[in-house]
């Protein structure tokens, strides 16, 4: 599902997603329309993360806990997109891209790319 994007490392990926958190963040600084482009690049890049780190996930579990641990899994991804939207009603624009940046500066310590697949039968 993932496709080429697949082999993209883990800190590309970051720094990607963090990119795009700072264009959005000053798109809520400059207050244009134009900055709406700029959320949906950042939406699209976000989506792609978690489409990549989804399959990986997947990849790497193995036994009857698979179900739980997507599970758990989902509602972290849950729980972080609700304190996105909380900063920005509370902060705005800007304070929601600086609270990405913020979590995506941490997606490559804890997502290492060290960890051994499951081994396939």
């Amino acid at each position: 599902a993932a496709g080429r994007a697949t082999r993209l490392g883990v800190g590309l990926l970051a720094v990607a997603v963090a990119g795009a958190g700072v264009v959005m963040g000053a798109a809520g600084v400059v207050g244009h329309p134009v900055g709406l482009v700029t959320v949906a690049v950042f939406y699209g890049l976000y989506r792609l993360l978690l489409v990549l780190v989804d399959a990986r996930l997947q990849e790497r579990i193995d036994g009857p806990a698979r179900a739980t641990v997507t599970s758990v899994a989902a509602l972290g991804t849950e729980l972080a997109c609700f304190a996105v939207y909380a900063a920005w009603a509370v902060g705005g624009l800007a304070l929601a891209a600086a609270l990405v940046v913020l979590v995506v500066a941490a997606v490559p310590r804890l997502l290492r790319e060290d960890v051994p697949t499951a081994a396939t039968p």
